[in-house]
């Protein structure tokens, strides 16, 4: 087996699989946070939604009533 001297150039088996780990828990830690970030904002959406339709209704029931009291 050949011993590395000083002027060897590359990485080591162990360093690349350090880097690779490192990759896969930045990206877990980041699909975490986008996946949070999604529910929060479709639950927002939801939410939106529903008061639109309650103003939707209301400006419905106020236009009935401007209609027939004329």
């Amino acid at each position: 087996m050949k011993k590395m001297g000083k002027n060897s150039k590359g990485f080591t088996l162990v360093e690349m699989l350090l880097v690779v780990v490192i990759i896969l828990i930045l990206a877990a830690a980041t699909t975490f946070g986008i996946t949070r970030y999604l529910d929060y904002s479709n639950e927002t959406t939801e939410m939106v939604n529903e008061h639109n339709d309650v103003n939707d209704k209301v400006q419905s029931d106020i236009q009935g009533l401007i209609v027939n009291n004329e």
